[in-house]
């Protein structure tokens, strides 16, 4: 045998043993799909929810299917939970009971839309094409709808408000009526979070602090980074991961601590157990003390959108499969 040859069966045995040992290590469970999975988990008590080719309701506890609903095509984007029911969209509009997979009520249109939905105070709120529409969350009925341009973001709802982008226009819209509010320029998706009367958003190089009734900027803070970033609100703080992870009073706009720029960070950082968490690019997903920015941990995970619950970790694949993880803490 060549000592190239030997090198190479060395490697592969290797990867083959690492790859058994995280399973052995971290995985609680894993459920596989028939479709690649590109939507975020959804978890609430010991459900966690999650589309592909089918809409599945899993066991939290073992990943064994509760409840499956068919849908007319595989699904891509991330459902909503609300009041015992969950919503989401794949070709048309689908409210189903959270527990038992029944469905509530059905909206479609001549438009196809996968865009998830937004919901809040008992209203949902939909993109399909380029008309935006509020609909009564118990029976789907339609209470307004806007028609603004195509290729219109997910919706957001915060501060009483629905924010949405296109083009480079943020628009804010009265979310009992449909009003358009104010609007102002922004150059790449905002993704905007609301707080205590504010609209957080980010703009090319720069998080933003939004007056959310007039749209007047309180405060702006310039950081090194020309794609979308993407922020998270708790407390007092604003945290913005761009090229590094951010951290800013939300009040005034200071700076209070940033990550290490050695380590590129990716995704939305989430916040749970008054812990703040975020994907590094070696696919390791970090455990952050919120008031100063220092690791807590750090754990291996599988690529893919994720969050956390009741101390583990939730990751849905395109190779199909979702993944429960337990956390260094569990």
């Amino acid at each position: 045998m060549s000592t190239r040859l030997a090198i190479v069966i060395f490697f592969l045995c290797s990867v083959f043993v690492a790859c058994n040992i995280f399973r052995d290590s971290n995985t609680i469970w894993e459920f596989k799909t028939g479709y690649p999975i590109t939507a975020t988990p959804v978890v609430a008590g010991d459900l966690v929810y999650i589309g592909s080719d089918k809409f599945y309701c899993l066991d939290r506890r073992t990943g064994k299917v509760v409840w499956q609903f068919e849908t007319t095509v595989p699904m891509s984007s991330s459902a909503v939970l609300a009041d015992g029911w969950v919503y989401f969209q794949c070709g048309g509009l689908y409210c189903l009971d959270a527990a038992t997979g029944k469905l509530r009520w059905e909206l479609w249109q001549e438009d196809w839309s996968d865009t998830a939905p937004a919901v809040a105070d008992g209203f949902v709120y939909a993109v399909i094409n380029k008309k935006v529409y509020c609909l009564n969350a118990k029976d789907g009925k339609e209470i307004w709808k806007v028609e603004l341009r195509d290729n219109l973001s997910i919706p957001v709802v915060a501060e009483g408000n629905v924010y949405l982008w296109n083009d480079g226009e943020l628009f804010c819209l009265n979310a009992r009526n449909g009003d358009i509010l104010w609007k102002m320029n922004i150059e790449i998706p905002p993704s905007p979070i609301g707080a205590q009367g504010k609209v957080f958003i980010t703009d090319k190089n720069k998080a933003l602090c939004i007056d959310a009734k007039n749209g007047n900027i309180l405060w702006s803070n310039d950081f090194n980074y020309s794609y979308p970033a993407r922020p998270v609100a708790s407390g007092d703080r604003v945290f913005v991961r761009a090229d590094v992870l951010y951290c800013f009073n939300s009040a005034s706009g200071k700076l209070e601590w940033k990550s290490d720029p050695r380590k590129r960070l990716t995704g939305i950082p989430i916040v749970a157990d008054s812990y703040l968490y975020v994907r590094s690019s070696d696919s390791r997903i970090n455990c952050l003390n919120q008031v100063t920015g220092d690791k807590r941990w750090d754990m291996q995970a599988p690529a893919g959108r994720w969050t956390i619950a009741d101390g583990n970790i939730f990751v849905s694949s395109t190779n199909y499969k979702i993944y429960c993880l337990k956390t260094p803490d569990r």
